[in-house]
């Protein structure tokens, strides 16, 4: 009798352990050949293309992802239970975005994704039931954005209506992030932007040579063939410094998928170019 009891006992100890350890993380501890402990890890894992929350679950330690294939694939980390950790390592090609589980927080807000740069790692862990903290530097929050300064180096270029000014060089930009890109090969002075995110760019140009050259400027929206309406156009002349200031082009983009826009001359006097020093174009990610 005492025998029954006794093995009832344990079949019930070990159903109760099943039931608090659901949604853990599944690792445990190993020997390595050596005999020093190693943590369980999973490695060989494709980001899920379905950018949504729930996708791609992960379940161990230590999780390599292998194949990110697109800007903002995705995975999920475990339920966050006090006591745990997650690591995350992007050998992918892309930005990885990474998930909570339904209902809590990697502390940018429930339910709210961070990304991961390629080549990458990442540490969670937990002290508070439902809420994953951030170790390693190398994750990006939800309030980190993507920037880009673009100029023209070695020598001017000449503006002519309904031709691509040509921007040709890099200044600097966001570590790790590569929503915004710059043509300086085949279209020069083409951006492209990533769809799904709003950006806002400036322009600050240098109009010479003559006195009474003048190039007044719009941003072009390659994929739609027409000129961005949530966009001022700008204006330059070589008096600038007795004329007043002149108005810059600025724009506000929303593109819903990636997306290609260049900056156009409209109308001009004369034989304006825009100066190798001193004219840019910022872009960055609002």
């Amino acid at each position: 009798m005492w025998f029954i009891m006794v093995q009832i006992l344990k079949q019930l100890h070990s159903l109760l352990l099943n039931y608090k350890n659901m949604g853990k993380i599944t690792g445990k501890v190993y020997k390595t050949t050596n005999g020093s402990p190693a943590i369980a890890y999973t490695n060989g894992i494709t980001a899920s293309t379905t950018q949504t929350q729930g996708q791609q679950p992960l379940t161990a330690c230590i999780n390599q992802i292998s194949v990110c294939a697109n800007n903002n694939d995705v995975v999920t980390l475990p339920a966050a239970i006090a006591g745990t950790y997650c690591t995350v390592q992007n050998d992918g090609a892309k930005t990885l975005q990474i998930f909570p589980a339904s209902g809590e927080t990697l502390g940018q807000g429930i339910d709210t994704s961070m990304t991961l740069s390629t080549l990458k790692t990442a540490i969670f862990f937990c002290t508070v039931d439902g809420t994953w903290f951030e170790q390693a530097p190398d994750i990006t929050g939800a309030t980190a954005k993507d920037w880009m300064l673009i100029g023209r180096s070695s020598s001017n270029d000449s503006i002519a209506v309904d031709t691509r000014i040509e921007f040709n060089t890099v200044v600097a930009e966001a570590s790790g992030l590569s929503l915004i890109s710059l043509d300086t090969t085949t279209n020069i002075g083409r951006i492209t932007l990533t769809g799904g995110y709003d950006y806002e760019v400036t322009t600050g140009l240098r109009i010479g040579d003559a006195g009474n050259d003048l190039a007044e400027f719009m941003w072009y929206d390659v994929d739609g063939t027409a000129e961005v309406t949530t966009a001022i156009r700008g204006s330059g002349d070589c008096n600038w410094a007795t004329t007043g200031d002149q108005p810059n082009a600025f724009a506000v983009l929303s593109p819903s998928s990636d997306n290609d826009y260049e900056l156009h001359g409209y109308a001009i006097v004369n034989s304006p170019v825009m100066a190798a020093d001193w004219s840019f174009v910022f872009i960055k990610q609002m």
